[in-house]
């Protein structure tokens, strides 16, 4: 690992332990309550997440003792979830199911308040018969937080499609160049069309799914649905609930969907 900071010079690090891959680092800020913590760094090595902290990003100390969170797979990643006062961890597992044939890579998430004791890690991910191919996710990261609301980037992977061969070259500083574009052969890799997500600013208040341009959002208890065209209204100031039924009925529908089956695992 390599430290920089302003005008210092980049310092190799002594390695917190064999890292393959996976990293992460969070930094919990100058006003953090334990100074000797501020920084944190998880990665995947051994069988699962390990973590160390750091009062300047330049010495490390474990924490735990070696893997705090078992998982099969080679990508995991931490953040810090401020609204709720948590560390999350995204997990990726290789695994069989009933639903496809052979192996394929799903999300899992755990949660922790010290990042040594975790949760038992439930599936947030995984293909259904609406996925096309091999379709595989591959882990969720780069978390972006907006008030109550996390969103994860999805890493999608497609094992069954194949770049076409192309004609490679040898440049003059010996690196090999592929000219053109790397073309998929046809049926092309796609991601799934809907996104969904969990508001709480109070816990469990609302829910909302998205599916092309329609985003809808469901109160938990009290209230009415609201249904936006985010393509042509990305402001939401105009709810089409009540103009458009079955698409309100068609989008809970996919909402309960999920959300029954996450309430399951």
């Amino acid at each position: 690992m390599t430290a920089s900071s302003g005008n210092v010079p980049p310092q190799i690090l002594k390695d917190p332990g064999p890292i393959q891959f996976g990293v992460s680092v969070i930094d919990e800020g100058g006003a953090f309550v334990d100074a000797a913590q501020r920084y944190k760094v998880g990665w995947w090595h051994d069988g699962g997440l390990k973590v160390e902290a750091s009062p300047d990003g330049l010495a490390w100390k474990q924490l735990g003792s070696g893997v705090v969170l078992k998982h099969n797979h080679d990508i995991n990643g931490i953040w810090r979830d401020h609204p709720r006062q948590r560390y999350i961890a995204i997990a990726s597992v290789y695994t069989e199911d009933p639903q496809w044939i052979g192996k394929r890579r799903i999300t899992f998430q755990s949660d922790s308040q010290d990042l040594i004791t975790w949760s038992e890690p439930w599936n947030i991910l995984r293909p259904d018969e609406r996925d096309e191919g091999e379709t595989q996710f591959y882990a969720m990261d780069g978390f972006l937080q907006r008030g109550d609301l996390l969103i994860g980037m999805v890493k999608v992977l497609r094992d069954d499609l194949k770049a076409r061969r192309t004609r490679r070259t040898l440049t003059a500083s010996g690196i090999r160049r592929s000219p053109g574009r790397a073309m998929a052969r046809p049926g092309r890799a796609t991601v799934k069309s809907f996104l969904i997500a969990i508001r709480s600013a109070a816990p469990g208040t609302h829910r909302w799914v998205r599916q092309n341009e329609w985003k809808l959002i469901d109160p938990v208890s009290a209230g009415h649905a609201e249904l936006y065209d985010i393509a042509n209204d990305p402001f939401e100031k105009r709810n089409l609930a009540s103009e458009n039924p079955e698409k309100v009925q068609t989008l809970t529908c996919l909402l309960d969907e999920w959300w029954n089956a996450r309430r399951t695992n």
